[in-house]
Protein backbone atom coordinates (compact mmCIF):
# COMPACT_ATOMS: atom_id res chain seq x y z
CA UNK A 1 0.00 0.00 0.00
CA UNK A 2 1.35 3.39 -1.01
CA UNK A 3 1.93 6.19 1.67
CA UNK A 4 -1.03 7.90 2.88
CA UNK A 5 -0.85 11.53 4.16
CA UNK A 6 -3.59 13.32 6.99
CA UNK A 7 -4.91 16.32 5.55
CA UNK A 8 -7.68 16.79 7.47
CA UNK A 9 -9.23 15.63 11.04
CA UNK A 10 -13.15 16.53 11.89
CA UNK A 11 -15.69 15.18 14.54
CA UNK A 12 -18.57 14.16 12.86
CA UNK A 13 -21.92 12.08 14.36
CA UNK A 14 -21.67 8.26 13.73
CA UNK A 15 -25.55 7.32 14.67
CA UNK A 16 -28.67 9.39 15.23
CA UNK A 17 -27.80 10.87 18.45
CA UNK A 18 -26.02 14.27 18.60
CA UNK A 19 -24.00 13.48 21.03
CA UNK A 20 -22.38 10.24 19.66
CA UNK A 21 -19.79 12.15 17.75
CA UNK A 22 -16.42 10.22 16.61
CA UNK A 23 -13.19 11.72 14.90
CA UNK A 24 -12.70 10.93 11.70
CA UNK A 25 -9.52 10.81 10.09
CA UNK A 26 -9.22 12.08 6.46
CA UNK A 27 -6.00 10.79 4.16
CA UNK A 28 -4.63 10.84 0.47
CA UNK A 29 -2.53 8.79 -1.12
CA UNK A 30 0.00 9.41 -3.88
CA UNK A 31 -1.97 9.09 -6.63
CA UNK A 32 -5.05 11.34 -5.38
CA UNK A 33 -7.20 8.74 -4.04
CA UNK A 34 -9.11 10.13 -0.98
CA UNK A 35 -9.36 7.34 2.06
CA UNK A 36 -11.29 8.28 5.30
CA UNK A 37 -11.28 6.53 8.88
CA UNK A 38 -13.68 6.23 11.92
CA UNK A 39 -11.76 6.10 15.29
CA UNK A 40 -14.79 4.16 16.95
CA UNK A 41 -13.14 3.14 20.19
CA UNK A 42 -11.63 6.79 20.94
CA UNK A 43 -11.42 7.86 24.14
CA UNK A 44 -10.85 12.26 24.50
CA UNK A 45 -9.74 14.19 27.69
CA UNK A 46 -9.11 16.83 29.85
CA UNK A 47 -5.66 17.38 31.29
CA UNK A 48 -6.95 19.61 34.45
CA UNK A 49 -3.93 21.31 37.02
CA UNK A 50 -5.32 21.33 40.97
CA UNK A 51 -4.85 24.61 42.15
CA UNK A 52 -5.73 22.68 45.76
CA UNK A 53 -2.45 20.58 46.23
CA UNK A 54 -4.93 17.98 48.94
CA UNK A 55 -7.08 17.10 45.41
CA UNK A 56 -6.82 13.85 45.08
CA UNK A 57 -7.66 11.21 41.78
CA UNK A 58 -10.45 9.35 43.80
CA UNK A 59 -11.88 12.80 44.67
CA UNK A 60 -11.38 14.43 41.63
CA UNK A 61 -13.70 10.88 39.87
CA UNK A 62 -16.76 11.24 42.81
CA UNK A 63 -17.17 15.14 42.41
CA UNK A 64 -17.15 14.52 38.62
CA UNK A 65 -19.38 11.16 38.92
CA UNK A 66 -20.66 9.05 36.49
CA UNK A 67 -23.98 11.26 34.71
CA UNK A 68 -21.38 13.28 32.82
CA UNK A 69 -20.06 10.12 31.28
CA UNK A 70 -16.09 10.39 33.25
CA UNK A 71 -14.66 6.83 32.84
CA UNK A 72 -11.53 7.30 34.47
CA UNK A 73 -9.40 10.04 36.01
CA UNK A 74 -5.57 9.49 36.62
CA UNK A 75 -3.02 11.41 38.02
CA UNK A 76 0.01 12.65 36.03
CA UNK A 77 3.37 13.93 36.79
CA UNK A 78 4.14 16.48 34.01
CA UNK A 79 8.09 17.89 34.20
CA UNK A 80 9.09 20.65 32.12
CA UNK A 81 11.75 20.99 29.53
CA UNK A 82 15.07 22.08 31.13
CA UNK A 83 16.12 25.42 30.37
CA UNK A 84 12.34 26.86 31.43
CA UNK A 85 12.16 28.95 34.49
CA UNK A 86 9.58 26.38 35.87
CA UNK A 87 11.27 23.52 37.04
CA UNK A 88 9.37 22.13 39.18
CA UNK A 89 7.00 18.73 38.75
CA UNK A 90 3.61 19.80 38.09
CA UNK A 91 1.08 17.31 39.79
CA UNK A 92 -2.15 17.28 36.84
CA UNK A 93 -4.64 15.09 35.91
CA UNK A 94 -6.23 13.27 32.73
CA UNK A 95 -9.51 13.26 32.99
CA UNK A 96 -11.15 10.54 30.28
CA UNK A 97 -14.73 10.65 29.08
CA UNK A 98 -16.74 8.34 26.72
CA UNK A 99 -18.67 11.18 24.74
CA UNK A 100 -17.55 14.39 23.24
CA UNK A 101 -20.81 15.69 23.48
CA UNK A 102 -20.55 15.89 26.87
CA UNK A 103 -17.00 17.77 26.91
CA UNK A 104 -18.83 21.22 28.28
CA UNK A 105 -20.74 19.85 30.95
CA UNK A 106 -17.31 18.43 32.34
CA UNK A 107 -15.64 21.65 31.55
CA UNK A 108 -18.22 23.50 33.64
CA UNK A 109 -17.73 20.83 36.69
CA UNK A 110 -14.08 21.11 36.44
CA UNK A 111 -14.55 24.80 36.66
CA UNK A 112 -16.56 24.79 40.52
CA UNK A 113 -13.87 22.34 41.27
CA UNK A 114 -10.72 24.81 41.34
CA UNK A 115 -8.65 23.23 38.74
CA UNK A 116 -7.23 24.30 35.74
CA UNK A 117 -8.11 23.12 32.43
CA UNK A 118 -4.42 22.73 30.51
CA UNK A 119 -5.15 20.87 27.49
CA UNK A 120 -8.48 19.34 25.60
CA UNK A 121 -8.29 16.20 23.40
CA UNK A 122 -11.33 16.72 21.06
Amino acid sequence: MPPLYLFAVQVISVTSDKWAKKPVLFFVDIQGGRHTYIIRDYLPYILVHPDDEGLETFDLETQLGTSTSVTKVEELTMTPLVGFTNNRDDRVFRVYFTDIGHKYRIMKLLDTLAVTVLHRRF
